[in-house]
């Protein structure tokens, strides 16, 4: 695995016997991130057929919080949910594959803490 941008190699396992790794980790999981579908056809490769999963498209879930109709991308949809909320998005590398799980996971995590307190206010 070689980090884009970053120069560097980082320790890595050969694509197939990652497979068992990945699917222990994930196992009844939900994936989540930007492009589900691109994600989970290249992690389909390396598990098993009878992966269980839950997929969580983070900019379709951001949409309530940033009051769009349509999901956007996902910069344009950390920086909306930023404006909107009132919070700071993480500084990332942009557009490397740790950058991008990080900004996932920042969208995915401040959406569900605002639908919480949504909740609570109820």
């Amino acid at each position: 695995y070689h980090e884009r941008g970053l120069g560097e190699r980082s320790t890595w396992t050969p694509y197939r016997a990652a497979g068992p790794i990945i699917e222990s980790v994930l196992r009844n999981a939900v994936l989540a991130g930007s492009n589900v579908a691109f994600d989970k056809g290249f992690l389909s490769r390396a598990v098993s057929e009878t992966w269980s999963h839950r997929v969580l498209e983070v900019p379709s879930y951001a949409l309530p919080a940033i009051g769009h109709e349509f999901p956007l991308g996902l910069h344009a949809t950390a920086e909306r949910v930023g404006e909107v909320l009132q919070v700071e998005p993480p500084a990332i590398v942009a557009h490397s594959a740790a950058g991008d799980v990080e900004l996932a996971r920042w969208v995915y995590l401040t959406c569900r803490d605002w639908a919480a307190k949504l909740r609570e206010a109820e």
